[in-house]
């Protein structure tokens, strides 16, 4: 999911109150979560944990979308508070940060012989998954 396709609605709409520079702070963390704690999931990695890692992934990143559905602007829990969506951005980038780094370790782990283009396929899977949506 991509920060542009919501930054539009938080600033016109959920978080209008809010400055634009808050905002980019928003949109930034998950990615720089995801870069800075690659170094963590991939010496766990390295031990051969990779079902833990990708099962923690998951539960990370689904906690924080569920988080990111109680801090509307509705009236509910955190309605409209900029460090309610703030906070709720820390769990996606640590479940990021799991995925980031275990599609490479996996390809190269599953396919020895030929580890460069295994981790290429899988880099641009994610590319190709967003220009061609079905495939």
């Amino acid at each position: 999911m991509t920060f542009g396709a919501v930054f539009a609605y938080y600033a016109n709409h959920l978080l209008a109150h809010v400055s634009t520079l808050k905002l980019c702070l928003i949109g930034s963390l998950p990615p720089f979560l995801a870069l800075f704690f690659a170094i963590l999931w991939g010496r766990l990695l390295g031990s051969g944990l990779h079902l833990p890692v990708n099962a923690i992934g998951g539960l990370l990143s689904t906690a924080g979308l569920v988080a990111l559905m109680f801090t509307g602007g509705d009236g509910t829990f955190q309605s409209g508070s900029y460090r309610g969506v703030l906070l709720a951005t820390f769990p996606i980038g640590f479940g990021q940060s799991c995925y980031y780094v275990t599609y490479a370790h996996v390809a190269k782990t599953w396919f020895p012989r030929c580890r460069g283009l295994a981790i290429g396929v899988a880099a641009s899977g994610a590319a190709v998954g967003e220009v061609i949506p079905f495939v």
